[in-house]
């Protein structure tokens, strides 16, 4: 787990905001990079459109829409974080 109000989450937060939409917290489990990085100690979060209900299952998917809104998202999240 990391902290919600670290750097990156909160950059992504306020980005997905910007973009109209409203961000969501979830603690989510598994596997991922996450568990490698910890150890750099250093601001992460994990980011992705779609239903997150789905993930890793045959039925996941998602639109071209939310793609390029995603990728706008990550641009002005990406913004913030290296002006901070």
């Amino acid at each position: 787990m990391v902290d919600k109000n670290n750097p990156v989450a909160r950059a992504l937060r306020l980005a997905i905001r910007k973009s109209g939409r409203t961000p969501r917290v979830l603690a989510k489990g598994g596997t991922a990079d996450f568990n490698l990085a910890a150890v750099w100690n250093c601001p992460m979060a994990a980011y992705g459109p779609g239903d997150s209900k789905l993930d890793h299952t045959e039925d996941e998917r998602i639109s071209l829409a939310d793609f390029q809104s995603s990728l706008s998202i990550l641009d002005k999240a990406l913004l913030m974080i290296l002006a901070s």
